[in-house]
């Protein structure tokens, strides 16, 4: 998005629930500090649930221990953050930019420039690099073959592929989005496009539902493009609603109500299990999981523009922003860093099955490993993806 700051001639609105929609609509256009805080979010909760230490026995472990577990592997929910957010701010940048001049090329000259140089320097790394120094535990193995899909932005289509590359699924789900909304963006209306992102809402659900009922793989509701589109789509819905200042002034004051309805909605549904690939959970929780976080990015982005309120102000903690910053390096890392210290390098010292020792085992390897992933997501940045970055100046709009 652009790094405009909000006008000084906009009146700051004095209460969220009665916001001035003419500075929300002015305030969206610009950069919004809480929607770091929304990155920093996802990939904390995303690196709770990938950096669970699988050691417990079945049988015979303390109940303490089994609830950390618990508590830690429901993170995955992360990645639909990830994706309502992601709809929210493209579309976003697509709708100002969709009146000027080198809309497609601005899009995907800075979409490449932020996205590939990481991506494919791992892909390097696994498939060329490491190799070199020897012959790779079979968890690090990677070829060609095995990652061919991996390079064109399509593994999240077979259920093939290297386990180090196994979280770049949703990478994939992101591209072939970035791939495709331009154009619709380009062709339809305001009005035309928010119906498009609510029939693309039902029909993913309606694709989950299929899933189940021709009993194939969870999997595939889960990685699918076609079954993780209610996050994108629901996401951009709300970056139409929130350009259009009549749509704004309407939603603003219901905002806190249907964000506890929906709240309420999927704590009903956890209550009977919100297991990642589970029958209710990928029927009806990826649904309520977008709804809840369109809903508090929406609330999010009113009550930072009103200069107030509960959710603005814990989403713009500076901790929560600061990982926002370099969470996509953190993202691009974290699966096989976890991979090599957990299941290589350390898989006998911290293979115990002793309940007590699992809890503090599992805090402080979490704690460590977000400490060095952190430290290199801020090196990649500085010594790596910032000079990419730069580039994309020669990327930018033009007035028509």
């Amino acid at each position: 998005m652009s790094s405009a700051v909000v006008p000084a001639e906009i009146a700051v609105p004095r209460s969220p629930d009665v916001a001035d929609v003419h500075s929300v609509t002015r305030f969206v256009t610009g950069h919004v500090p809480m929607l770091d805080g929304v990155r920093g979010l996802a990939v904390l909760l995303l690196l709770a649930h990938q950096l669970v230490l699988d050691v417990l026995p079945d049988e015979g472990v303390p109940v303490y221990a089994r609830l950390l577990e618990r508590l830690m592997q429901p993170g995955w929910i992360g990645v639909q953050l990830f994706f309502v957010l992601s709809g929210f701010l493209i579309t976003g940048v697509l709708l100002e930019a969709k009146a000027r001049r080198g809309y497609f090329r601005s899009f995907y000259g800075r979409r490449v420039l932020r996205i590939f140089p990481l991506y494919y320097l791992l892909l390097v790394i696994l498939v060329f690099v490491l190799p070199r120094f020897g012959r790779m535990p079979p968890l690090l193995q990677a070829d060609l073959g095995s990652t061919k899909l991996a390079w064109i932005y399509l593994s999240n289509w077979s259920a093939e592929g290297p386990a180090a590359l196994g979280h770049c699924w949703s990478l994939a789900v992101e591209e072939q989005f970035y791939l495709v909304w331009p154009f619709v963006v380009a062709v339809l209306s305001a009005r035309g496009l928010l119906r498009f992102c609510f029939v693309v809402a039902a029909l993913a659900l309606g694709f989950r539902i299929g899933v189940w009922v021709l009993g194939l793989s969870p999997e595939i509701a889960y990685e699918n493009t076609l079954a993780r589109m209610d996050a994108l789509s629901l996401g951009a819905a709300v970056a139409v609603l929130l350009r259009d200042q009549a749509a704004a002034a309407k939603l603003a004051p219901k905002l806190r109500a249907a964000l506890i309805v929906a709240t309420l909605a999927l704590a009903a549904t956890a209550a009977f299990g919100m297991a990642r690939t589970g029958e209710i959970t990928e029927i009806a929780g990826y649904s309520l999981l977008a709804i809840v976080f369109a809903l508090l990015i929406a609330r999010g982005v009113i009550e930072q523009a009103a200069g107030r309120g509960r959710i603005a102000a814990v989403l713009s903690a500076r901790p929560l922003r600061f990982f926002g910053k370099y969470s996509y390096a953190i993202y691009v890392f974290h699966l096989p860093l976890h991979i090599l210290v957990s299941r290589v390098l350390l898989a006998d010292q911290l293979a115990y099955r002793s309940g007590g020792r699992y809890v503090g085992i599992q805090l402080a390897y979490a704690l460590a490993m977000t400490g060095v992933l952190l430290g290199m997501a801020i090196l990649s940045y500085h010594l790596y993806e910032k000079h990419f970055l730069k580039l994309k100046t020669y990327f930018a709009t033009a007035k028509a």
